[in-house]
């Protein structure tokens, strides 16, 4: 009988070592899909898998990413990595005498201690030798069948690999490779979606004479898709201009295309000489006959650089804002509907194409500031619009003065990277008078 209750506790040990093990794989595939959850793209799955969330549970001490560009190795991301090393070998041949480099070639994983570094592997051993490494898994990114890149961990202290640890991370490869696919396709949809954004927005600022403009865009920062945000500056008849920003609903490559569409039909229609007020109605019509279900919203200024009479008219957008000598105040400007909204909705309103845009008129200063902009500068994470609208007229109070709205386009920006949670695009178009008033240059 003492026989076989030893038999048993033997048993128990085993079976209590197996289950910790199984807890702490379970731990290290739950560490690493959080730690990849929210990566969207590349530089997002880089910094996860180079920070302690994914080397902490591994148990590594160094983890490095290498890709394929043009039959040569490119390592993307390194960490806990010899600095010559670092600085020689960031890119490669397929036939070097590396492990990174057979495993683009086998497509398999290898697992390798620091005697087969030395006896196999001459070109790496110079710069593992003086480190404390004795074992790396070298694993194949694959996702659907194709290798998107090659995963190196570092460790220190380890002999060699179990079976369950070879099993773990190669599964672990495997949640890694669809990240970074998926990672690879967000940047490549987000650079055709950046690319037409920046072609459909003006590629320079008209000169105007008498006067001064500053125009920046920004995406959102809590996701990478690009909006339907835009701004425009365009030469009118009798030596006015006309000033435009406007926003097309949706985050996506189609809000930009209707944008660029939009865009190009406001400026034909200011520069046939239509009123504010038809330039709007036009403009609505038009966006409802291109049949896309979006709406936008829009505010244009008509303005003389000589005397500052403007007129100013908006749909459904924030009203502009003005710096004067005695601070930031906001025009109160009666508007109209979204543009493009449908006929037929219980608004109390006529067909939209034939609302009148109310006009408001007003006069800007030779040393005064007007600022368009879209909801996004003024509308973010836990802040309502009303506070928005008092933080910008602090940025602007603070900003530089009117003779250099470069430096003041940069400063209200700057305002918008320390944000966390930015969910929208921004368009900002500061613009400023340099003629002086008559009765000031006589004087």
């Amino acid at each position: 009988m003492i026989g076989v209750l030893r038999a048993e506790l033997h048993y128990a040990e085993e079976q209590s070592t197996l289950e910790s093990e199984r807890r702490h794989q379970a731990g290290v595939v739950q560490a690493t899909t959080t730690a990849l959850s929210q990566a969207l793209g590349v530089e997002d799955v880089l910094t996860a898998l180079t920070s302690h969330e994914i080397l902490g549970p591994v148990g590594a001490v160094g983890i490095s990413l290498t890709v394929l560009e043009q039959n040569r190795l490119r390592r993307l991301a390194t960490v806990g990595m010899p600095p010559q090393y670092v600085r020689d070998l960031e890119y490669g041949r397929l036939d070097d005498d590396r492990p990174i480099a057979e495993v683009f070639q086998t497509q398999n994983p290898l697992f390798v201690t620091r005697a087969d570094i030395r006896a196999h592997y001459s070109m790496l051993w110079p710069y593992i030798k003086g480190t404390g490494f004795t074992a790396s898994a070298v694993l194949p990114l694959m996702a659907q069948a194709r290798l998107t890149g090659v995963l190196a961990i570092l460790y220190e202290g380890k002999k060699g690999f179990s079976p369950e640890e070879r099993n773990l991370l190669t599964a672990l490869s495997a949640t890694v490779a669809q990240s970074f696919q998926r990672a690879l396709l967000y940047d490549e949809e987000h650079a055709m979606a950046v690319g037409l954004q920046q072609a459909m927005l003006p590629a320079k600022i008209e000169t105007v004479p008498g006067m001064s403009v500053a125009a920046r865009y920004r995406p959102a920062r809590a996701g990478h898709q690009i909006g339907g945000d835009w701004y425009d500056v365009m030469p009118l008849p009798e030596g006015r201009v006309g000033l435009v920003v406007g926003d097309v609903q949706g985050h996506d490559i189609q809000a930009a295309a209707v944008m660029g569409q939009l865009r190009t039909a406001l400026r034909a229609y200011a520069t046939e000489g239509h009123s504010p007020t038809e330039l709007m109605s036009r403009a609505s019509t038009f966006l409802r006959d291109l049949d896309t279900e979006r709406l936008a919203t829009c505010v244009y200024v008509s303005l003389g650089p000589a005397t500052g009479q403007a007129e100013v008219v908006r749909a459904g957008h924030p009203s502009p804002h003005i710096r004067t000598a005695r601070g930031t105040v906001q025009l109160t400007v009666e508007g109209g509907p979204p543009l493009g909204l449908p006929p037929g909705l219980p608004l109390s309103l006529p067909d939209p194409g034939d609302v009148p845009y109310p006009i408001h008129h007003f006069r800007l200063g030779p040393r005064e500031t007007l600022l368009l902009c879209t909801d996004g500068l003024l509308e973010f994470h836990d802040t309502d619009m009303a506070a928005g609208e008092q933080q910008i007229q602090v940025l602007l109070d603070s900003g530089p003065g009117p003779g250099d709205l470069d430096r003041l386009a940069e400063h209200i920006v700057a305002s918008i990277e320390d944000r966390q949670g930015q969910e929208d695009d921004v368009a900002l178009l500061l613009a400023s008078r340099t003629t002086p008033d008559l009765s000031e240059a006589n004087a």
